[in-house]
């Protein structure tokens, strides 16, 4: 997979945040984080992820909003890759 993404304002708390939406990738669709994840413990933090594709071929997007402002983003692809 690569992946680029740019902070647009690093707020306290985003890394954590973000490690946190992380962990909750559902083992179907691996590829970053949920399609969507908030968290009591992260007030005003939301996460969002959105992929086409299956694991032979994907490309997605990642974003991070903090009250209502997008703080984050991230642009991934990948797929298999085939050798002789």
């Amino acid at each position: 997979m690569n992946y680029h993404g740019v902070t647009a304002d690093p707020v306290p708390g985003f890394p954590d945040f973000l490690l946190a939406a992380l962990r909750n990738a559902p083992a179907e669709t691996p590829y970053r984080g949920p399609e969507s994840y908030t968290d009591g413990e992260f007030e005003n933090f939301e996460y969002a992820c959105s992929w086409s594709g299956g694991f032979g071929n994907f490309a997605g997007q990642e974003r991070i909003v903090y009250k209502g402002k997008e703080i984050y983003t991230l642009k991934f692809h990948g797929g298999r890759v085939d050798y002789a």
